[in-house]
């Protein structure tokens, strides 16, 4: 085995971002570097390092200096904020360092101390060491991502389910008592989704819910919060939305899913849908809990007057007016 050119079991092409202000001892640093496998990047100080961890993240970041633990040092372990939740291994490469100095840089977010001059194989195995940490925070990271996935999605549907609605619109709760602003909730029930499973069985009607989410996503807007309340029910958050912009997109959607077929196979049929609407500023909503009451108020007006309808919750007559498919000829009940 070759001194000069250690074996290196790594990831291939690992990149290394350099920081040396002197270009002998940058060039005398990345050859052993390079060596082991790692693409270079050299920068002479903190601002070119800043500058080139925002076009690229590195898989590693080493700092040559005097000391191992010094003010400057502060410059660097800031750099993990700008990482954000990404773990960038910090490797400081001191001329000098004593155990107090090694220790205090530890401490300040080092990750590894190494003094020069050091061995190829010693450089090559912490630096293998660090990456193989890396890869395992990577991968919990991503798990932990996709676990967060999982639990606020609805596996039927591909939206989100009651329990991420409502921790949104808690969120988007807030926000209106802060600053007065507008927000809906509109609640929508698939009109005798029974007769889908009876006429074309479950199988079918688990069809008929994924194509509505489909349609439900290309039918509302790209600030909306569409969510799988439980059923054949469905939850939307409609953030700086007026009442009747509101009933207006619920009758856009009411239309869009009376006129698509959902078919499957042999099985074929058309459904209708019934909502209701309620908003924070008209029904006087205090909580999160009143808001949606409001608009399954609504709801149940609607489909208690025939279904394939809408209503809105108000907060003078606490009546909900009745859109058909002729909006000029609503009446109020």
């Amino acid at each position: 085995m070759s001194v000069e050119s250690p074996y290196c079991p790594m990831v291939p092409a690992a990149i290394a971002f350099l920081v040396s202000a002197d270009a002998k001892d940058a060039a005398e640093l990345a050859a052993p570097l390079e060596a082991s496998g790692f693409r270079v990047r050299v920068s002479k100080d903190f601002t070119q390092l800043r500058e080139a961890i925002r076009e690229h993240t590195p898989d590693i970041m080493l700092v040559h200096s005097k000391k191992a633990f010094g003010a400057e040092l502060a410059l660097y372990t800031s750099l993990k904020a700008i990482l954000e939740n990404k773990f960038v291994p910090l490797v400081v490469i001191a001329e000098t360092c004593s155990e107090e100095e090694e220790a205090m840089a530890l401490s300040a977010g080092v990750d590894e101390v190494l003094i020069r001059p050091y061995h190829p194989l010693v450089l090559s195995a912490r630096l293998h060491s660090l990456l193989r940490i890396k890869a395992l925070h990577d991968e919990l990271v991503d798990a932990n991502a996709r676990l967060q996935q999982i639990s606020r999605v609805d596996p039927g549907t591909g939206l989100y389910n009651r329990r991420h609605f409502f921790e949104r619109l808690e969120e988007e709760f807030e926000r209106v008592k802060r600053h007065r602003d507008y927000l809906a909730v509109m609640m929508m029930d698939v009109d005798h989704f029974k007769e889908v499973n009876d006429t074309h069985g479950h199988l079918f009607g688990d069809f008929v819910l994924r194509r509505l989410a489909a349609v439900l996503q290309n039918t509302s807007r790209r600030i909306d919060i569409v969510a799988r309340y439980g059923g054949e029910e469905f939850a939307f958050i409609l953030p700086a939305t007026t009442i009747w912009a509101g009933a207006s997109l619920a009758e856009r959607i009411r239309r869009t899913v009376a006129d698509t077929v959902f078919e499957d196979g042999e099985a074929k049929m058309k459904i209708t849908v019934s909502l209701g609407v309620a908003e924070v500023q008209q029904g006087l909503a205090t909580s999160v809990d009143n808001l949606v009451m409001y608009a399954d108020k609504a709801l149940l007006k609607a489909k208690s007057l025939g279904r394939n309808r809408l209503a809105v919750y108000g907060v003078y007559d606490r009546k909900a007016p009745i859109f058909e498919d002729d909006p000029t000829a609503s009446t109020a009940p």
